[in-house]
């Protein structure tokens, strides 16, 4: 049988061709370091509803057995857009940067097999492999940790130095050997710095390198299910979908974030996705799961669903003090499908009256709404 073999320039030249901005490799023995922090973080019941966050921490933290036949793993980034953000037009809401263009599970995941294949035709050889990028049980970030592309933050993000953390990551399994036989490694560390954990609008981050997700913006308006509390339609402030505040205070994003460095692929511009804003009024207007699909095609914003995402949309318009959304929270309050959505537009709609909103008052009259919330 042919040996398949490459080295760790060669495959950097390769990424670099599929505009992969950072490649390098590890081995594929279990991630024991990672075991007890994750067992610790499940128990503490950090996770919230993420229920594939609460696989046995075993399994998240064995690269062998999402392929037995393998014989390295790559991990490779690239970066998303770090345009400057200009200030918020009123009536819509903050997307965080990785959403600003195409869903990255698709557009990575084909870039990393015309890898692949590229790699296969030089070789004139087949490759078995798998390829994934954030929909694996896999602790992603400990697996770029360990092969050199970083180091893990206090906000738990990995910073590769001289780069930032405002990237995407992505593996490859596949059984071909890495000719280099040292692994490499970039060192780095946070230091004395917690700008982060002081800036972080929810005290999510209780720990170093530890995040309670129930606390987190990000978690909050993407992967909770169910209805907000008070406190969490609050919390969210101006973000519609995810939140950028941990790395936009990170001094390692701020030489590219004030350079204003572009995206590295195409699909990831703004001009291909939902931008860094979204009209509230137009995403309250969605009153179907099929119009949803269509207006995000391609989008990550698939993730929240319709329901979740005009959740979202309600609280920002409240939070923002949004007016100009009564007209359509009145609409979504009477007739939307969807319990969550009547229930977080009335309470917007409480929210503005209290603020001034006739128009709102007179609704909440008519229906005769009372705002037990405060008492919840």
């Amino acid at each position: 049988m042919q040996s398949k073999k490459i080295s760790l320039t060669r495959l950097k030249e390769l990424a670099k061709a599929q505009g992969l901005t950072l490649a390098s490799f590890t081995g594929l023995a279990p991630l024991e370091s990672s075991v007890k922090a994750l067992n610790d973080w499940q128990r503490a019941g950090y996770a919230g509803e993420m229920a594939y966050m609460q696989r046995a921490p075993e399994l998240l933290c064995t690269p062998q057995n999402l392929l037995p036949e393998a014989r390295s793993m790559v991990s490779l980034a690239v970066l998303y857009e770090q345009q400057a953000v200009l200030e918020r037009p009123h009536g819509s809401g903050r997307v965080a940067r990785y959403a600003w263009g195409n869903d990255y599970h698709s557009v990575l995941k084909a870039r990393l097999v015309n890898l692949v294949r590229t790699l296969e035709a030089q070789m004139g050889a087949l490759i078995t492999f798998k390829v994934f990028s954030d929909a694996v049980p896999l602790l992603e970030r400990a697996v770029a940790e360990r092969a050199g592309l970083g180091f893990i933050g206090k906000n738990s993000l990995l910073i590769s130095p001289g780069t930032g953390s405002l990237f995407f990551l992505a593996e490859v399994l596949w059984d071909v050997e890495i000719e280099d036989s040292v692994l490499p490694v970039l060192a780095g560390t946070c230091g004395t710095c917690s700008r982060c954990i002081e800036a972080c609008p929810t005290a999510a981050i209780v720990a170093d390198k530890t995040i309670d997700a129930r606390r987190c913006i990000s978690y909050l308006t993407i992967e909770k299910r169910t209805e907000f509390k008070l406190w969490e339609r609050r919390a969210i402030g101006e973000w519609v979908f995810g939140c950028d505040v941990c790395q936009e205070v990170c001094p390692f994003n701020h030489a590219t974030l004030k350079r204003g460095a572009p995206q590295h692929l195409a699909e990831f511009d703004r001009s291909q996705g939902a931008g860094p804003f979204l009209e509230l009024s137009e995403i309250l207007a969605i009153r179907d799961d099929a119009a949803f699909r269509k207006r995000f095609e391609k989008s990550p914003l698939l993730r929240a669903k319709r329901r979740g995402l005009l959740r979202n949309a309600a609280c920002v318009a409240a939070n923002t003090l949004a007016e100009v959304c009564v007209p359509v929270l009145i609409d979504a309050a009477s007739s939307d499908s969807e319990e969550m959505v009547r229930t977080h537009a009335l309470w917007a709609l409480s929210e503005l009256g209290k603020a001034g909103s006739r128009v709102a008052t007179q609704y909440l009259d008519k229906v005769q709404f009372h705002d037990d919330t405060e008492d919840a």
